[in-house]
């Protein structure tokens, strides 16, 4: 088994293989990134986290993630760990979106935390898995041609978009909890407002203590840091497109600056002057 790690050279594409042997880690931490994620499993007993959805996962599945979604994969520190990971930003196909439109539409046609799952036998099915490997085995070679990997990743997209759109689109609510449903909902779609754990509880007539441990329980995430989390990817979006990042700082909500730095370093690693780095 060979394995590979390939970086663009502007580094808005990116594929690599690799494989963690069985180690005291079994999870990586929640995050999110500016690239597009196409994630595909080869070993067996993985779940995987996206805005408090899970997915049991088993080889030769994949999981489709946007620029905003927060993720997580849990793993068997027993055994290997294997995968093959694609990252692209979502202009890197520019040219051939202005001819097929279409193509992003598996990453920006959807709310956060649906329509993320392609099972293996529907990615073998549409081909996507074989130009998964057909992409691989390009990039091993000593000349890397762009325009062709970005071929294979137009295919890969396109196979993708049949699969969600036979699957039908994803309707199933994030949890089995109807008041944590509620709360992913409200949180999504008010990320600007004072979201502290204290106002969602009134909100929804639950004690904290209470709202606070179904978060967690449901959707593996703490309540807190969701939301901080989501604060800081609306954030830096927000700078990337020209905003200064004072004004991403109270445009999201915050009304400390230093207390937005602080939470912005922590969680993307970098400051928000350093807009053209990504994580």
């Amino acid at each position: 088994m060979e394995l590979v790690n390939y970086t663009s050279a502007n580094t808005n594409f990116v594929i690599h293989h690799s494989v963690d042997s069985g180690s005291e880690k079994n999870a990586y931490p929640i995050h999110n990134h500016r690239y597009y994620e196409i994630f595909m499993l080869l070993s067996e007993g993985a779940t995987f986290y996206v805005e408090g959805r899970s997915y049991e996962m088993n080889k030769g599945d994949i999981i489709l993630l946007n620029n905003i979604e927060l993720h997580q994969i849990q793993f068997d520190k027993t055994a290997d760990f294997e995968r093959i990971v694609i990252l692209f930003t979502k202009d890197y196909l520019d040219a051939f979106v202005k001819e097929a439109p279409s193509l992003l539409r598996p990453f920006t046609d959807k709310m956060p935390g649906f329509s993320n799952f392609i099972p293996a036998d529907l990615a073998e099915k549409e081909g996507i898995a074989e130009y998964i490997y057909k992409m691989k085995e390009l990039v091993k070679g000593k000349v890397k041609n762009e325009l062709e990997i970005k071929c294979f990743l137009s295919l890969i997209l396109s196979g993708a978009a049949r699969a969600i759109n036979n699957q039908g689109r994803d309707e199933i609510p994030y949890t089995d909890n109807k008041l944590i449903n509620e709360v992913l909902t409200y949180i999504n779609s008010n990320i600007c407002e004072n979201l502290t754990l204290e106002n969602l509880a009134n909100r929804f007539f639950v004690s904290k203590y209470y709202l606070s441990h179904l978060f967690k329980t449901c959707t593996n995430f703490t309540l807190n840091h969701y939301v901080a989390n989501k604060k800081i990817i609306y954030a830096d979006e927000l700078i990337y497109s020209g905003k200064s990042a004072i004004d991403a700082c109270f445009a999201v909500g915050f009304n400390n600056y230093s207390n937005f730095y602080r939470t912005y370093k922590k969680i993307l690693g970098r400051t928000p002057g350093d807009k053209n780095k990504t994580k």
